[in-house]
């Protein structure tokens, strides 16, 4: 849709005693570089028909930018084709915004929207620069925006499951052009992403289910291990290791300070060492990746990454240091080993050990016919 104006004028000062006065209006549109000008193109549209207008206005719309018009208004009535001279008066417009872009959502992410946009070719020239505006629903306080060459961009960095308002605009040697309206689109929740984040969310909650299914396992163990060693007859010929207690297990919400926890059973890692590399699941209090560690004079080894969202609430972050201090007071085979925490920096994270044939119920699923009945029994 192009450009639209809104033409008025006053009635004839002597209608001559006539009751029949209507308005006739012409357009001619002129190229500005050369000058040359001919009749407007029938595209041109009228709010009504210009031939017979009786009222004192009109409005003309799809006019074509970069482009100089000249309308003629002339006042008749039904002795106007008895006369030789015509009396009209003319009033000329230069149109110098390009048409509005239109705008369309390519794809999107949980984190991302890929827009694109149009503009006609004969404008496309004088175009040297898009700008891309774009904002939270609801959030009038910020906006962030990006200029491009191009006719497309993706916006990144943005949150899941959140609608945006984009605008994109032409700026042009004479100015900025009109905007196109302003678009609603949506980034993809977390749940929804696709199928890697929905295995990655039900591995991640396997992968606890385990850890406490391990837990209970080893506390089990080792209470009928104590049990039996105090027999009446192990009390005397027991050999010292035997006899070593139990390791208490401290819950961290006993203590007043959760970093005094943290800094007890767990490593402090700096985020330098952290390599993110992909998304694989959404968890409780954020996203989980694949990485990598590469602690000062070691290897670089594969780990699972949890973090802490932004925004988090001090409930949240209480919970989520209780959980690393939880996992720092176990290590077991059969258990999850924590490799450290990022609690200085944020994101906070966990750093755990990867598991590479990922979740169980996955691995099943796939193998159940591979794996006999027997071997079953025997991991249960």
């Amino acid at each position: 849709m192009g450009a639209k104006v809104e033409l008025r004028w006053t009635p004839p000062q002597d209608d001559g005693g006539r009751k029949d006065v209507v308005y006739r209006v012409t357009c001619e549109q002129c190229l500005p570089e050369s000058g040359e000008c001919r009749p407007c193109e029938a595209s041109v549209r009228y709010s009504e028909p210009p031939d017979v207008l009786t009222r004192t206005s009109v409005t003309v719309s799809d006019l074509e930018p970069h482009m100089n018009y000249t309308f003629a208004v002339e006042a008749r009535n039904g002795v106007s084709d008895l006369v030789a001279s015509r009396s009209f008066r003319t009033a000329s417009v230069s149109i110098n915004q390009t048409e509005p872009p239109k705008v369309k959502l390519e794809g999107r992410s949980t984190t991302s929207l890929s827009v694109s946009w149009s503009i006609p070719p004969p404008q496309q020239s004088r175009v040297w620069k898009y700008e891309v505006t774009y904002r939270k629903k609801g959030d009038s306080n910020s906006y962030n925006v990006r200029r491009t060459e191009g006719f497309s961009v993706t916006l990144d960095d943005l949150a899941p499951d959140t609608t945006y308002l984009v605008q994109v605009q032409a700026l042009t040697q004479e100015g900025q052009g009109a905007g196109s309206k302003v678009h609603e689109f949506q980034t993809l929740s977390s749940e929804g992403s696709g199928n890697l984040a929905v295995i990655g969310g039900v591995a991640v909650g396997v992968v606890f289910l385990l850890v406490l299914v391990g837990i209970g396992f080893f506390i089990h163990r080792r209470r009928k291990s104590l049990r039996t060693r105090q027999s009446s007859e192990d009390v005397y010929f027991s050999k010292s290791e035997q006899l070593k207690p139990l390791k208490t297990y401290v819950d961290p919400h006993t203590y007043e300070d959760p970093n005094q926890a943290v800094l007890k059973f767990t490593t402090e890692i700096h985020p330098s060492c952290v390599t993110r590399q992909k998304v694989i699941g959404a968890g409780e209090f954020g996203e989980v990746y694949k990485g990598t560690l590469k602690a000062s004079g070691k290897k670089e080894v594969p780990v699972a990454i949890k973090t802490l969202k932004a925004g988090y609430t001090e409930k949240q972050r209480v919970d989520f240091l209780s959980e690393a201090s939880i996992m720092g007071q176990f290590s077991h085979h059969n258990i999850i080993r924590l490799e450290g925490v990022v609690s200085k920096y944020k994101p906070m994270m966990i750093i755990a050990e990867y598991m590479e044939n990922g979740a169980l119920d996955k691995f099943l699923r796939v193998r159940m016919r591979a794996v006999a009945g027997r071997e079953l029994r025997r991991w249960a």
